[in-house]
Order: structure tokens, then C-alpha cells, then sequence
């Protein structure tokens, strides 16, 4: 199934693409494994006043949030045992960022600025 994306205003947004490895918001990746932590974390994301997508709330216009699920943990062998108990030895192994847990909030852009030049009204 894939991200979850919920559109919080009305009007033109930025692409939101997911590959193997990155979400993409406009021209900002995020290597979602890399920022997935052990609680769900959420990332913000706005236009700085170049119009370039930048992390935090207050560098411009606010255009999306990301929110990463907590990081899941499997119990696995690790091919050795316990030389005192004969026992295989186990550790948690981090488990893939599920996808179908990523939920991405969207605002839409702000509106472009009026073309003032070149004529009289």
C-alpha cells in the first residue's frame, strides 16, 4: 500500500514521491530508515523565503509533516552459543521502516505572487 497522505488545505502542493530508501517532499529527502528512532518522530517542513524546502516550522511557509512510525525489533539467532549454558545467543535486529505507517500532512503552497509589471489598468 505505501505512505499515507493527507491533504490539510485546498489548492497546488508539492510532490511526494517514496523510493526504495528516501521520501521525497519537493526537492527535500529523507532517508527514512536513517531517521526512523525507537519512538514515532515527526519531521516539519517549510518553504524557506528562496522557495527551497527547508526542516522547521519557522523558516517560512509550513508545507508538510512527516511522521515515522517507532522502529520494530525482531529477536534472532545469532549463530553462537552460550558456553555455559549451551543456549543460542539472541540480539534485536532492526527491523524495515513499514511504509504503511508513514503518514505525510500536506498544506497547500502559497499563492504566487502577482504579476505587476507591463500594463495599465
Amino acid at each position: 500500500m505505501g505512505i499515507e497522505i493527507l491533504y490539510q488545505t485546498e489548492g497546488e502542493y508539492l510532490p511526494i514521491t517514496m523510493g526504495t530508501k528516501y521520501l521525497k517532499v519537493g526537492g527535500y529527502q529523507i532517508d527514512v530508515a536513517a531517521r526512523q528512532q525507537d519512538q514515532a518522530i515527526t519531521i516539519d517542513l517549510s518553504l524557506d523565503h528562496e522557495g527551497q524546502v527547508v526542516e522547521g516550522k519557522g523558516a517560512g511557509w509550513y508545507v508538510a509533516n512527516v511522521t515515522l512510525p517507532p522502529a520494530a525489533y525482531l529477536e534472532v539467532e545469532t549463530g553462537e552459543a552460550d558456553p555455559e549454558s549451551g543456549s543460542a545467543i539472541m540480539e534485536m535486529e532492526k527491523q524495515p521502516v513499514n511504509l504503511d505507517q508513514v503518514v505525510v500532512n500536506v498544506w497547500a503552497l502559497p499563492p504566487a505572487p502577482e504579476n505587476s509589471e507591463g500594463g495599465d489598468e
